[in-house]
Order: C-alpha cells, then sequence, then structure tokens
C-alpha cells in the first residue's frame, strides 16, 4: 500500500533514539527522561524526499526543534499512518505562518492505532456496558464521566461505575455539536491521580467507522491549533 503524503495532512514529532542520545551528550535531558510529542501540518509537498510544514505545537505554544537531529514523524495520510525519520533543515516564516523544511531519512512504515498522538482534555462521556452475546445496549442503564484524553486510537475516561479489564462499553461523546457513537474495549483500570472519579480506564477502539476515526482526529488538530491562537 502506498502512503501518500500530501498538503494539510497531521503529523506528530517524536525524538528518536539518535535525537534523544545527542541531547544527553549536551546534558538538555537526562536518562529516563519522558519523550515529548509535538504536533503539526503538512503544507507543501515539493518532492518524495521534502515536504514543508508549520512550525510544531506543544500545550498550544510554538516550539522551534533543534536542526540537523533525527525525529520520528508520524503522518497521518487518507490511507492510515505512515511513519518516517526525518531531520528539520531549516525554518522560515512565509504570509504569516512560521514554516520548516523537512527531509525524510526512510522510505517510511505503516503503524497502528495505538500510536496516535493522544490529547488532553476535558471531555463528558456517557456509556453502556454491553453484555456478552448482546451488542445491543439499549436497555441497559447509561452511565457518565470524563475523557481526560483523546486519540485516534482510543481514549482514556474517568468514572465511578466499576468495570473488568475486556469490558465492551458503547459510548458517546459530542465533537464539534455533532454526536459521535462507537464501541471501545477496556484495556486497563486505574485509580486516578486527581479528579471526582473513583476509576480510570484505557479504553481502545473496537468498533468504530474510519470516518468517526477521522472526526476525532481532525477535533483533536484543530484543538490544537486553537489552543495556539489563544495563547498568542
Amino acid at each position: 500500500m502506498v502512503y501518500k503524503i500530501k498538503t494539510g495532512d497531521k503529523i506528530s514529532i517524536t525524538e528518536s533514539k539518535e535525537k534523544r542520545g545527542w541531547l544527553r551528550k549536551k546534558a538538555a535531558v537526562t536518562a529516563g527522561e519522558e519523550s515529548v510529542t509535538y504536533i503539526s501540518q503538512v503544507e507543501d509537498v515539493p518532492s518524495n524526499t521534502e515536504i514543508v510544514a508549520l512550525v510544531p505545537v506543544n500545550q498550544g505554544i510554538l516550539t522551534r526543534l533543534p536542526e540537523s537531529v533525527p525525529y520520528i514523524m508520524a503522518f497521518y495520510t487518507l490511507k492510515g499512518m505512515v511513519e518516517h525519520k526525518c531531520r528539520i533543515e531549516s525554518y522560515y516564516k512565509d504570509k504569516g505562518s512560521y514554516l520548516m523544511k523537512v527531509r525524510l531519512l526512510d522510505k517510511g512504515k505503516p503503524i497502528q492505532h495505538r500510536q496516535f498522538f493522544r490529547f488532553e482534555c476535558m471531555l463528558p462521556i456517557k456509556y453502556n456496558i454491553i453484555r456478552e452475546g448482546n451488542l445491543s445496549s439499549d436497555d441497559e442503564k447509561a452511565f457518565s464521566g470524563i475523557i481526560r484524553d483523546l486519540s485516534g486510537g482510543g481514549l482514556c475516561f474517568q468514572a465511578n461505575e466499576d468495570m473488568k479489564v475486556g469490558q465492551k462499553i458503547r459510548f458517546s461523546i459530542e465533537l464539534d455539536t455533532k454526536l459521535l457513537i462507537a464501541i471501545g474495549t477496556v484495556l486497563r483500570k486505574t485509580e486516578p491521580k486527581d479528579g471526582d472519579y473513583r476509576n480510570e480506564y484505557n479504553v481502545v477502539y473496537s468498533g468504530i467507522t474510519g470516518a468517526d476515526q477521522e472526526r476525532i482526529v481532525r477535533h483533536i488538530f484543530a484543538e490544537q491549533r486553537h489552543n495556539l491562537n489563544v495563547s498568542k
């Protein structure tokens, strides 16, 4: 399958192992420190090995990353997600936008939904517990909670009801004034570090359309860009 990168595709950027080693030599990070994920967007594709992208955002702030060291960039294309090892070559400003030239250093490889960029949020969620052998939960009791982070591959939410790992739920969330309904499976249950709820659940989507998954990704990147504009 060919993953063609085009203008408008979203990007998540993380530090490669080589880049982490370079920063440690510069005493910029310490061993065990978590890698940061940044988001960006493709603005132009001059060639098969070069793209122009917006200067990345982290927590709503424009961030100029060091040049000439390798990064891992995940591109959200129409065919799915593809990951490239890349190098930022230069920065410049054009028509009010802060841009960077990026060199693709490999042919790229497809990656799975679990590697989607996760967006911290406070978003209401309503859900029903799906009983074994019964995918229709319309007659089941509805519960509510708060989503703490959201991605194209899953979500993390807090609630008071007790569920076991492996439990399937039908959930609904409102994105941009429209309701999104999908099915998810509980991967992990923990006790929240903060908040008003007793339980925290990590859920992977196990029944969602490609269109709804794309809606979630678009919402995440739109919110990040909105936060950036507000902080200016």
